[in-house]
């Protein structure tokens, strides 16, 4: 234990920069983090890496039944350091510590630093962890939640072909990520257009994966009884959002029979009021919210300034036709310089498609 411990139990002190880990293992530590986005909601993503000397031990992230303190009650700690992606409380680290740990070292902090623990002070940690935290320090700071539009298309932009054959698009590999997503997300939002068109589950496929709370933007209530959605709303929440003057009363009891949820709002010129539907979804725990289409649902949400992040699946295919509907509709934009700008992009090979990730521009500000 070290001899400060005993000295000053509960001290805590100024952050002490220090560069603990080479580019690569702080790489693969906010990896990690990233991997535990979603499994645990309402906590923020955590990681760690367990090194003795310049040996790395063991390494983890938080799971849906056991968080990294956790996992590091069946690890030998003496004569140990550890690597954090968010600092621990004081009481985690005095029982680390007490245990035999030497040092603890951390990317990110949500609270005061125990003495001890030592902040990461690396170039790339700084944007490399905001992008992690991204949706959970947005909760904090927006009465929304971070909303990932997410999008599969052609390599002309194409969502489906002029007779709405859409099934599939992408690949497995790139599906497979899509599902994730979604096991990330907290709410999945789509169009009745897209529930009539193609019956959809919306549900998270993975392995450990936790379903999202299923919306509907479905003003006077198409949804079939009948659909995926509805017959399953007893097991995975199921919410519709109508429109408050055109909400058929026979409908609306008919679907609460079946455990969906109906949620009245107000429409305007363009369709029912997003800022009203997302401002709800925040009230109601949403803390990330993925909206998957189709276009209609995809351009009102570019119109409304409704985006936080972009998920874009592309594939090495050719569509085209006026009638194939592309991802974007809605109002779109009449000069350039309104066009919605992003940044922070990433592309990752996946099968035979691509993945191209990108926050809108300043919202990692």
């Amino acid at each position: 234990m070290p001899s400060w411990l005993n000295a000053k139990q509960g001290a805590k002190k100024p952050l002490v920069p220090e560069a603990a880990l080479n580019p690569y293992d702080l790489h693969h530590l906010i990896e990690l983090a990233e991997k535990s986005r979603g499994n645990r909601p309402g906590e923020p993503p955590n990681a760690f890496l367990l090194f003795e000397g310049e040996s790395k031990q063991a390494e983890g992230y938080a799971e849906a039944d056991r968080n990294v303190f956790e996992q590091l009650q069946e690890a030998k700690l003496t004569g140990r350091h550890l690597e954090l992606f968010l600092a621990p409380t004081a009481g985690q680290a005095q029982q680390l510590f007490a245990r035999g740990l030497e040092k603890i070292s951390f990317v990110e902090s949500l609270q005061d630093s125990f003495e001890g623990c030592q902040k990461i002070d690396e170039p790339y940690s700084s944007e490399g962890s905001k992008k992690v935290l991204r949706s959970y320090l947005h909760r904090n700071a927006s009465q929304r939640p971070w909303i990932v539009l997410k999008a599969a298309t052609s390599l002309d932009g194409r969502i489906a072909t002029r007779t709405g054959h859409s099934q599939w698009i992408t690949g497995p590999e790139a599906r497979e990520r899509g599902y994730l997503i979604r096991h990330q997300s907290d709410a999945i939002l789509v169009g009745v257009g897209t529930v009539l068109a193609d019956n959809p589950s919306l549900t998270a496929r993975i392995e450990g994966g936790q379903n999202p709370i299923r919306v509907v933007l479905d003003s006077s209530l198409r949804t079939p009884l009948d659909s995926h959605l509805v017959k399953s709303a007893q097991q995975i929440p199921t919410w519709i959002f109508a429109d408050r003057d055109s909400c058929p009363e026979q409908k609306r009891a008919a679907f609460q029979k079946q455990g969906v949820r109906v949620l009245e709002v107000y429409s305007g010129v363009g369709g029912l009021d997003l800022l009203e539907i997302v401002s709800s979804l925040r009230k109601e725990g949403v803390r990330q919210l993925m909206v998957e289409g189709g276009a209609q649902v995809h351009g009102a949400f570019v119109d409304a300034g409704l985006v936080d992040e972009v998920a874009w699946f592309l594939a090495p295919k050719l569509i085209g036709g006026l009638q194939a509907p592309s991802a974007l509709a809605g109002q779109g934009i009449a000069q350039l310089e309104e066009a919605l700008l992003l940044e922070a992009f990433e592309i990752e090979n996946l099968g035979p498609d691509l993945l191209l990730s990108a926050l809108v521009q300043g919202r990692l500000d």
